[in-house]
């Protein structure tokens, strides 16, 4: 189960999606080192568990039933984001009004005893800084980190968390982590003004059902601010949500490859959990493999739009580099040709030759110089 191929990010914030789920309006995500001991520690004001629901958040597969508008799908994110990033979990949840429960497992126990041990159990004592109502997940032994500097994950986690749940953070949740605000980052950068809506559509899918696409041609902001801006080719693509979750990011599908001429094409696509089954999502929620006849769909709907910025990208780059596209200004001369007046043509008129005479007695006299008439 700790193979399933989660980097550290996705851990956490599959962790998230657990807070998103249970409603809650505040999360705060505190990532520190004690003793050599990596730890993260992610707090929400949600709706909590009772002992039943716990239990089965604590099952490696959880038969706890899922809403269409989940963004957990299978019931295996706490066990298996958790043990992605560390040997040890411990769960502290309370609903409102409710009791105070502890729970988690530790795979060192695991291993010893060859079977998988946790435990729940009810706390009569308060712990520090526990919400009134919501739950707190406790990682640590963390050993598969991957970067154990504190500062420089949290800022990266940070900006991962900015763009994945950008929707929600532009609506009424606050993320925290090692207590500053995570910002909504838009990859299709639609509040600039410079931003140009080049597609918004709606594409149905077999069985019922449709996705919501958008697609943008970014600003040009020159070379320097391009690049601070990730207006750069890694970053085209299709990025995909799943009830407005990003689950994947700058996808091509393989319509195009990357290159600095498709740096400024951005789209977005947008299903929501009832279509799962036509798109096939995995459990850490980081594929789709989506039927062939939406994918030509979908390029049918796109494949122009992307030409046209690709034109548009190989001719800032000729701009750049120096070589201006003269196309225009070549048609208009050559449409205009008929209306500039011709100039009369010089005409050189030489005279006639004359006849060579043989003189014996050794050169003549010198010959002036030939006239040219004109």
């Amino acid at each position: 189960m700790r193979e399933l191929g989660y980097d550290s990010y996705a851990s956490v914030m599959d962790l998230l999606d657990n807070s998103v789920d249970a409603q809650a309006a505040n999360i705060t995500i505190t990532i520190s080192e004690e003793k050599g001991d990596f730890r993260i520690v992610i707090e929400d004001d949600g709706l909590g568990m009772d002992a039943e629901t716990l239990a089965e958040a604590l099952r490696l597969g959880s038969d706890t039933q899922r809403e269409t508008d989940d963004l957990g799908k299978f019931g295996l994110g706490l066990v298996t984001a958790s043990i992605g990033l560390s040997r040890r979990v411990e769960v502290y949840t309370r609903e409102a009004e409710g009791d105070l429960l502890f729970g988690g497992f530790d795979l060192d126990d695991i291993a010893e005893q060859d079977r998988f041990l946790k435990w729940i159990q009810p706390l009569a004592l308060e712990v520090n800084g526990l919400t009134p109502q919501g739950t707190r997940i406790q990682l640590s032994k963390t050993d598969r980190i991957s970067n154990r500097n504190v500062t420089t994950f949290a800022s990266t986690l940070r900006k991962r968390i900015g763009q994945v749940f950008r929707k929600f953070l532009k609506a009424d949740r606050r993320i925290t982590v090692n207590g500053k605000s995570v910002e909504p980052i838009d990859p299709l950068m639609l509040s600039d003004p410079n931003t140009s809506l080049i597609l918004e559509t709606e594409i149905e899918v077999e069985g019922g059902g449709s996705i919501v696409l958008r697609a943008v041609e970014l600003p040009d902001l020159g070379q320097a601010a391009n690049a601070e801006r990730g207006i750069i080719s890694q970053n085209s693509g299709f990025y995909i949500l799943r009830n407005n979750r990003e689950i994947i990011d700058a996808y091509t599908f393989d319509f195009y490859k990357k290159h600095p001429d498709f740096s400024h094409f951005r789209a977005e696509i947008l299903f929501d959990g009832s279509l799962d089954a036509v798109f096939h999502t995995d459990v850490k929620k980081m594929s789709i493999h989506p039927s062939q006849s939406f994918l030509d769909k979908l390029r049918q709907a796109t494949q122009a739009l992307i030409t046209q910025v690709a034109k548009q990208g190989r001719a800032r780059a000729h701009v750049k580099r120096g070589q201006i596209d003269h196309s225009l200004a070549e048609s208009n001369i050559t449409r205009r040709a008929t209306l500039i007046p011709k100039p009369k043509a010089l005409v050189e008129q030489r005279a006639g030759r004359a006849k060579k005479e043989t003189n014996p007695q050794g050169p003549g006299p010198e010959r002036g110089p030939r006239t040219l008439l004109i």
